[in-house]
């Protein structure tokens, strides 16, 4: 058996997980080492959207915090993305149309925002 065959394949939904989790979770540990490391209190400051990637770029640990918790919530609504186009892919329509459905629910409550 060639070595190709030994490996187990990894999905896109493993990928887009670890990825993710991997790249919140060091976004979260640095915002968070960063001011400890400089004597600073940590920041309890949630970064506008519209703002987020001009305060990356200036490295400040709130943006950090919030761009890395931003990821992590953001992993399940892609990982829908994923399963309902696999799903379409492999012509199931049915449940193409119901990993949409539910990505649709959980979009609807994120921008209605409780109101």
């Amino acid at each position: 058996m060639s070595m190709d065959t030994d490996r187990p394949r990894v999905s896109t939904e493993q990928n887009l997980l670890v990825g993710g989790m991997l790249i919140g979770g060091a976004l979260i540990v640095t915002g968070t080492l960063v001011p400890l490391a400089r004597g600073e209190a940590l920041s309890s400051t949630v970064v506008p959207l519209e703002q987020l990637i001009h305060w990356l770029l200036r490295a400040d640990p709130a943006a950090m915090l919030s761009a890395g918790f931003l990821i992590l919530m953001a992993i399940p609504v892609a990982r829908l993305l994923v399963i309902a186009g696999r799903f379409w892919r492999q012509g199931d329509r049915r449940f193409a149309l119901v990993s949409l459905v539910v990505l649709t629910i959980v979009l609807t409550g994120l921008f209605l925002d409780g109101h």
